[in-house]
């Protein structure tokens, strides 16, 4: 294979990894809910057909991973992950319109981790995050 060849492999790999890592099937957002922040978790409109298109993807390349597809079994994957992670000192549980998560330690990175992807960010805090 000649240099130019492989310049053009390359540059195919690069779009590719940027395209892949644009595509976001979830969003989440901090919301106050009984005057305690809480992340709602939800999955975007389409996500079901990207999903599926995913899961063709890893299985043509061999990869071993797979997106859940189905909604009610995302959610519960995500809710007991949640759990298994955290255990029951927080609570986590699935709704029609997302999956409500208590914040937690650490969870101020999500906030800085949303800003970021937004092009948001700024040395304010998120509302609802605390300043420490």
């Amino acid at each position: 294979m000649d240099s130019s060849s492989i310049e053009t492999l390359r540059d195919f790999a690069r779009a590719t990894g940027v395209a892949i890592n644009s595509i976001k099937i979830n969003s989440g957002t901090l919301e106050i809910r009984d005057g305690r922040p809480i992340w709602l978790k939800r999955r975007k409109p389409g996500s079901e057909l990207i999903a599926i298109s995913a899961n063709m993807f890893f299985r043509l390349t061999g990869a071993r991973i797979r997106v859940r597809v189905n909604p009610e079994k995302w959610q519960r994957w995500e809710v007991s992950c949640f759990r298994l992670l955290h255990g029951g000192g927080f609570r986590a549980f699935a709704t029609t319109v997302g999956l409500p998560a208590e914040t937690f330690e650490g969870g101020e990175l999500f906030a800085v981790n949303a800003l970021l992807t937004q092009n948001t960010f700024s040395t304010r805090p998120a509302p609802g995050v605390p300043c420490r």
